[in-house]
């Protein structure tokens, strides 16, 4: 993967924090389908100075409709299932399906809606200071700034440049956002070990420890990516993983949370594989705050994947997390591989093995959404 560029420490809010910059969207025009500004319609919000809430949903979130700018209202059908929508994506022609509005902008008001439905299924939305990593083009964060009018959020994200997606967040929220521009597996995470960043050219993680209320984790590989090497590397997918766990986990402050991506396509039916380990390390952050997992109908419901919310995160069973994936992530950068080895060494065959029962009635909901998005679809 292309080494990251410098990063400076902490900019000014709403400046973004590399050499390379993404371009900011174009601005709506004012609307000319409605005579009398709609609060409906987004092309008439943004002309108002408004949010870039144009999707209205129905209580379940399975039913979902778009107004934009000078378009009049369309349908939108539940989001289907597919590769994340941007200019760089192996399936997009440029196009977004809702008339007026961008790829990246319709992406945002895809994800933005289903934070919005995973926060209304218990409420975690909450504090100062938030962490989007992976924030780009800004669904997640969009709700966030959206909903805590006073709340300062940093996201890390790769640049256009290198295959990532564009910032999209509305400007009338920008002044309370900053965007650190790069790839998160190429930050040193290996900060009890000296020599990496050299030998591997990594640069600091410009991100302060100990600081943030909720952080954010949905980064992903971008087709751009895929296709330029060919092939995922064997580890790619790994190491992504577990630098967002590492930058999270350092991230978020004492009694903070944690909402990180992961998925049950690559987990095994025994329930003792890489991710169900990483559920049970993961549980073990919070002595008095069960871990839950969410998955969103709007979008990607038939899916394997699906968010683990950690809340409450104690200072003791952090720290020894961050040394176990520490040693994990250096293992990952030389090119090793996840094996039995490595995983005893997150969590042991015992521990995973008694958590098999509390696995499956964690994962069951998650399973449910699944088999009925693909039963309404007639799969």
């Amino acid at each position: 993967m292309p080494r990251s560029p410098s990063v400076n420490s902490h900019p000014s809010r709403g400046v973004a924090s590399s050499l390379f910059s993404s371009p900011a969207p174009i601005s709506p025009v004012r609307c000319q389908h409605h005579a009398a500004p709609n609060p409906k319609c987004l092309g008439c919000r943004m002309a108002m100075g408004g949010q870039a809430d144009s999707y209205m949903a129905s209580d379940d979130f399975s039913v979902q409709q778009c107004y934009y700018s000078d378009k009049p209202p369309v349908n939108l059908p539940v989001a289907e299932e597919f590769a994340p929508l941007s200019p760089t994506s192996e399936n997009s022609d440029l196009t977004s399906p809702i008339p007026g509005e961008s790829d990246e902008e319709s992406y945002l008001l895809r994800m933005r809606y289903a934070m919005q439905e995973m926060d209304a299924q218990i409420e975690f939305v909450v504090g100062n200071r938030f962490l989007d990593l992976g924030c780009c083009p800004g669904g997640f964060s969009t709700y966030v700034l959206s909903k805590l009018p006073s709340i300062l959020g940093d996201g890390v994200s790769l640049p256009v440049e290198l295959g990532g997606h564009s910032l999209a967040v509305p400007q009338a929220l920008r002044s309370r956002f900053t965007v650190h521009w790069g790839d998160i597996t190429q930050f040193n995470h290996a900060n009890e070990h000296g020599g990496f960043d050299k030998r591997y050219q990594l640069v600091p993680f410009p991100i302060p420890p100990n600081t943030y209320d909720l952080v954010i984790a949905d980064g992903h590989r971008p087709p751009f990516i895929l296709r330029q090497i060919g092939r995922e590397h064997r580890c790619a997918r790994d190491l992504l993983l577990i630098s967002q766990l590492l930058a999270a986990i350092r991230a978020v402050k004492v009694g903070g949370s944690i909402l990180i991506k992961l998925s049950l396509s690559l987990a095994n039916e025994t329930l003792d594989g890489f991710m169900h380990r990483i559920i049970v390390a993961l549980s073990g952050l919070s002595s008095h705050v069960p871990l839950v997992a969410l998955k969103p109908k709007s979008i990607y419901a038939t899916a394997g994947s699906f968010y683990v919310l950690v809340r409450g995160v104690e200072a003791v069973p952090r720290r020894g997390l961050e040394l176990k994936l520490e040693t994990l992530w250096i293992n990952l950068l030389e090119g090793g591989m996840i094996n039995n080895k490595t995983m005893n060494r997150l969590v042991s065959a015992g521990e995973t093995k008694s958590s098999k029962e509390w696995l499956a009635g964690l994962l069951a909901p998650i399973q449910d959404v699944r088999q009925g998005a693909k039963e309404a679809r007639g799969q």
